[in-house]
């Protein structure tokens, strides 16, 4: 199994591209800042603000890396009732 990575060691910055990555693979969509924005009932400027203020919150990347792995585990589960 995959370890989630410390996102609370990460600078601000490499957390704003670890949100920009996985917000991406989870929704599939260049357009993550109104995937996420929508899914996590939040403004999209307040997005927009973790990059330029550098207060990406670590909530949001921990938040995502368990949808990433809920789509995941969801995949795999699909396959092995497909076999």
């Amino acid at each position: 199994m995959t370890q989630r990575p410390n996102y609370e060691e990460m600078d601000p910055e490499a957390r704003f591209d670890a949100v920009e990555n996985l917000a991406t693979t989870v929704f599939g969509t260049p357009s993550w800042r109104d995937a996420t924005a929508t899914e996590f009932d939040i403004h999209k400027q307040t997005i927009s603000n973790w990059k330029t203020t550098g207060r990406t919150p670590v909530w949001i990347c921990v938040a995502l890396y368990h949808l990433m792995m809920r789509q995941s585990l969801e995949r795999a589960l699909l396959t092995l009732r497909g076999s």
